[in-house]
């Protein structure tokens, strides 16, 4: 089977490999799409050479078809879905309760520590294998992982549907899906905080009033029509200074909430004292969720329409992920068969 190899420096050359067996407890899938996620800019510049476990193959936004089974696994060929990026037990208390993105024994994700959806077929475990509804795509499948299952995690975490005014911080993938949850939680007025132009127009496009950070502080202009502030803050970003921006934003019992991975954070504890401030921090989403979130798009609470922005074939993802990286784009989907 053909797979992109990334030898870092943003060359990635598509190689031949055997196309892999499943285990006992796993399926072959026929691969779709896979999406590219900022979290792989590492392997775009320095190569997967040096991260042991992906055998080369990463992407884990992935959609697919099953084409074969393990001794074990009962699922039909032709089933069509998505795959859990995090390999969860399945035993613990947490996985008992469907919190499978807290699992205490999860051994690792597709894409980083086992292989992933850059290539025309990956193996996965049954467990973490989503079949979708009749009504959605294997393209809109793809967006029910990280762009609409990371914010509407996070969202329930804040009870979003009791919140009138919002702002979200970075509109790469999961700030544009924030903001479209946002509105399906029927969140009335929402600011977007970006620098790109590209991704600010994304945004206003998804019913959010565009604030350019260009123009000025954000914190600032949003004060200007909001004079106490918003109830919630999302930070997508994983930058001290839109942290610290989003504590500042929100007013007397406001809510704010962290997905955006970065460095260390200072903070004044009396910002989060003197409001009464909520801060919580968010990872992933269970497998609890799937459904809730498939409804949405089920629904049409959710357009994909307006998150699936370009569709590249495996063999140019290097010119995909450049622009990705330059903010040019929402979702960015690779099609893996040729």
């Amino acid at each position: 089977m053909r797979f992109a190899h990334f030898q870092g420096n943003g060359v990635i050359r598509i190689e031949e490999i055997e196309r892999p067996s499943p285990a006992v407890d796993e399926v072959l899938l026929k691969v779709d799409s896979c999406a590219i996620c900022g979290s792989e800019k590492e392997f775009f510049l320095k190569g997967t050479e040096d991260y042991k476990g992906t055998r080369n193959i990463i992407g884990h936004e992935v959609s697919g078809t099953v084409v074969g089974n393990g001794e074990s696994t009962k699922i039909p060929e032709g089933t069509r879905g998505i795959v859990l990026a995090n390999i969860y037990c399945g035993r613990c208390n947490f996985c008992q309760k469907g919190l499978t993105n807290m699992c205490r024994n999860g051994i690792g994700s597709y894409g980083f520590n086992f292989p992933g959806g850059y290539a025309e077929y990956m193996t996965v475990k049954e467990r973490c294998f989503l079949p979708l509804n009749k009504n959605v795509s294997l393209e809109e499948g793809v967006l029910l992982l990280d762009m609409i299952g990371v914010p509407a995690h996070a969202l329930r975490k804040v009870n979003a549907e009791n919140v009138k005014t919002a702002t979200v911080f970075g509109c790469g993938p999961i700030g544009l899906g924030a903001i479209s949850v946002m509105r399906a939680f029927g969140v009335s007025r929402i600011y977007a905080v970006e620098a790109v132009k590209y991704r600010l127009l994304q945004a206003q496009r998804l019913g959010a009033e565009p604030v350019d950070i260009n123009q000025g502080n954000a914190v600032t202009q949003i004060k200007d029509k909001e004079k106490l502030g918003v109830d919630l803050a999302l930070e997508a970003v994983g930058n001290p200074l839109t942290q610290k921006q989003a504590l500042d934003i929100v007013d007397i019992n406001g809510k704010v909430i962290f997905i955006g991975h970065g460095p260390k954070l200072e903070m004044d504890p009396n910002v989060l004292i003197l409001k009464n401030v909520s801060l919580l921090g968010s990872w992933y989403f269970p497998l609890n969720e799937f459904k809730q979130n498939q409804d949405l798009i089920i629904e049409h609470k959710i357009d994909p329409r307006l998150l699936i922005s370009h569709k590249f074939p495996l063999d140019r993802l290097s010119e995909a992920f450049n622009i990705f990286l330059k903010g040019e784009s929402a979702k960015v989907l690779i099609k893996s068969q040729q």
